[in-house]
């Protein structure tokens, strides 16, 4: 089956707005039809607010003038639509700002609808220790195909840029997701039973690759002899990439819980040591919070442990990203990784 044109996907996204909207009592509710333009995967307001450009990526921001735009009507209020790109089998995923409102619509389709479900349960495990930790709920529900949706309010942040900030929000963001997981607990995992008895058979084929040093990499693959040793695991984001992390003032909030669950607690440290312009200084200070981190390896070795994780995709994950166009910056990433994997052998 061909892949839905961009017009069609934008119908169907912006009649799932439409639905949400009609559901949701914290959404406003479109009187009459008015016009919507859209390019590519984002369409918005020919009189958008301003400020609902910024809860999104540069699709939304600036100028559309030599682009292919493309006119819709429909009754909805949302200033603005975003559509993830996924897999048109996968359904349409999407997000709106309401910028007068001070809301966001999160909509996943139903072979995805766990994770609004995770969202949701990240609100309840993280309103009771840090409320200003994520976006405040407002309202979610299902929609009549069976695509979830998801309400919170709209954090005015600036997304961190580039790599430059990260040591400087580790810190705060350490002791804050730390004080999340003791709340909900910290509970011991075997190593096989929660990333798979496959996972030492990945790591000796990433080792094929020649990405990382063979020092580096029988070390690892010794820490991945014994299955049954355990590591720390608590509710953990699942998803700590930097355009989640949002400076609001002088402190930060974390954005799209959607990936959010039980996790190895390094799983989500390991982001701000892989994106800090100086590791040493975030190593240090993740190793200082969780200096009594539970667990069958230390602290340190948890930390690696979770980096090869990352890295063990690099087979297979490089033949996808090369044939999507991102293979040198997938590469790059991979190369930084296998960096901070190092650094903290060293420390071992």
């Amino acid at each position: 089956m061909s892949a839905p044109e961009p017009q069609d996907r934008t119908v169907r996204a912006l009649t799932l707005v439409q639905e949400a909207e009609q559901a949701s009592p914290a959404l406003p509710v479109a009187r009459r039809d008015t016009w919507f333009v859209s390019t590519g995967n984002a369409a918005r307001r020919p009189g958008m607010p301003p400020a609902a450009a910024s809860l999104y990526t540069s699709a939304l921001r600036g100028s559309w003038v030599g682009l292919p735009v493309r006119s819709h009507r429909a009754r909805v209020a949302a200033d603005a639509v975003l559509l993830a790109k996924i897999s048109p089998a996968q359904g349409i995923k999407l997000r709106a700002a309401y910028a007068r409102r001070g809301l966001s619509l999160a909509v996943q389709p139903r072979a995805a609808a766990r994770r609004i479900d995770n969202a949701v349960r990240a609100h309840e495990v993280v309103a009771a220790v840090d409320p200003t930790l994520m976006p405040a709920l407002r309202d979610h529900g299902r929609l009549p195909g069976g695509a979830a949706y998801l309400v919170e309010d709209w954090t005015q942040g600036v997304p961190l840029p580039g790599t430059r900030t990260v040591h400087l929000a580790a810190p705060e963001l350490l002791e804050r997701l730390g004080a999340v997981h003791r709340s909900f607990g910290i509970t011991e995992v075997a190593l096989g039973e929660h990333w798979g008895e496959t996972f030492a058979e990945r790591w000796t084929d990433t080792g094929a690759t020649g990405i990382v040093p063979e020092s580096a990499h029988a070390r690892v693959a010794d820490l991945l002899q014994d299955p049954t040793r355990t590591l720390a695991r608590s509710w953990c984001h699942g998803d700590l990439v930097m355009s989640n992390m949002l400076r609001v003032g002088d402190r930060h909030t974390l954005v799209d819980w959607e990936h959010s669950g039980p996790a190895p607690v390094m799983s989500d440290v390991v982001k701000l040591h892989l994106y800090s312009v100086e590791p040493e200084r975030t190593v240090r200070d993740v190793l200082a919070v969780w200096a009594d981190l539970p667990g069958g390896f230390t602290p340190a070795e948890q930390l690696v442990l979770s980096h090869a994780r990352s890295i063990s995709a690099y087979p297979t994950r490089r033949v996808v990203t090369e044939a999507q166009g991102r293979g040198q910056i997938y590469e790059r990433q991979v190369r930084r990784q296998v960096e901070r994997l190092q650094q903290v052998l060293d420390l071992s």
